[in-house]
């Protein structure tokens, strides 16, 4: 994976976290075949089936919070 791509994810999840979730973040990566990172807070979660709505470009969970210049792409970009 080319290191921009890595940064824009990671870049992504972890603002999600910040803006949206519950402090701490926690960042931990897996060395395998296929790599993983997982970025997780202290925050509700999103339910599976908005999680599904939340991988689609432009699409924002909660309307009211469109005044922190989020977009609705964090999290089709890293899926």
């Amino acid at each position: 994976m080319p290191t921009a791509t890595l940064d824009r994810l990671l870049s992504n999840l972890l603002d999600n976290a910040q803006a949206y979730g519950v402090p701490p973040v926690v960042v931990a990566m897996r060395r395998a075949a296929k790599g993983r990172v997982t970025v997780s807070d202290h925050g509700k979660g999103i339910a599976p089936d908005d999680l599904i709505k939340a991988s689609r470009p432009f699409v924002r969970l909660d309307p009211a919070r469109g005044g922190s210049g989020h977009s609705g792409l964090g999290l089709a970009i890293v899926d």
